[in-house]
């Protein structure tokens, strides 16, 4: 990494900003008015302190990514994020960047949150977000994550498109009994839904369960890894409350979505 000495990100009218493979140091400064895209790619921070001030300098951005966002120290000095209102697109892969902040985007992208305590955390306040229309959940290694993923299509009553990547062991639970109550994103707007699976049966009880339950879903898509299953296969005869939803099933012997 190459280490930014000193840090000063003041540039009045600069628009977009992509940092990678960079080590920003303590004590920075930061005035970016006109950014309106940031990417933050393999970028260490010294502190927690320092990453919140380089978003709290940006007041009118639209575009974020932040991709292995690391901080060597925790403490926070300059307090929380504030709410980022003119975003309208954010890829997060770090829980270092509260959901409170991005609560007003169209588009989200939520990657690499790989241990149970860190999704519990960052779902624990969930907001409604009443604009997001396209979601894109990537996860690593979870177990029971039907409660978090329920938290959140419960939260998002406008959401037309969603994505699923790499479902894990749902321990044979039973979403139906899971999911009491129907998310009104997905009886009333969800229109296209792909899940990118792990060659995990229990895939296709999420599968399922949208296939019974939205009325308006067009696409349905499933790529799985590995060898085919009966259970993915007996997809294609299962009843759809939509009569124009077009199911599709691809496996294939690697990973592509990696």
């Amino acid at each position: 990494m190459i280490t930014l000495r000193p840090s000063n990100f003041i540039f009045p009218k600069l628009v977009v900003l992509k940092l990678t493979s960079l080590k920003v140091d303590d004590f920075i400064s930061v005035d970016l008015p006109s950014l309106k895209t940031l990417r933050l790619i393999y970028v260490n921070f010294t502190t927690k302190d320092n990453f919140n001030k380089l978003l709290n300098g940006c007041p009118i951005l639209e575009d974020l990514e932040t991709r292995d966002i690391y901080c060597s120290e925790q403490r926070d000095g300059a307090g929380r994020v504030k709410t980022l209102s003119n975003l309208t697109r954010a890829n997060i892969s770090t829980c270092y960047v509260p959901i409170k902040a991005i609560h007003n985007v169209q588009v989200l992208h939520l990657q690499g949150l790989h241990l149970d305590r860190e999704i519990k955390s960052f779902y624990r306040d969930f907001l409604v977000l009443q604009n997001l229309i396209q979601l894109e959940l990537r996860f690593n290694n979870i177990h029971h994550w039907n409660d978090d993923v329920m938290k959140v299509l419960k939260n998002c009553s406008k959401l037309q498109i969603l994505t699923i990547t790499k479902l894990f062991d749902l321990y044979n639970q039973t979403l139906d009994r899971i999911w009491k109550n129907l998310p009104k994103c997905i009886s009333s707007h969800l229109r296209s839904c792909t899940l990118n699976l792990d060659g995990i049966i229990d895939g296709s009880q999420f599968a399922t369960y949208i296939l019974k339950n939205a009325p308006l879903l067009r696409v349905m898509k499933i790529n799985t890894f590995g060898e085919p299953q009966d259970a993915l296969k007996e997809l294609e005869s299962c009843p759809r409350i939509s009569s124009e939803c077009e199911l599709s099933i691809s496996f294939t012997e690697y990973e592509f979505w990696r």
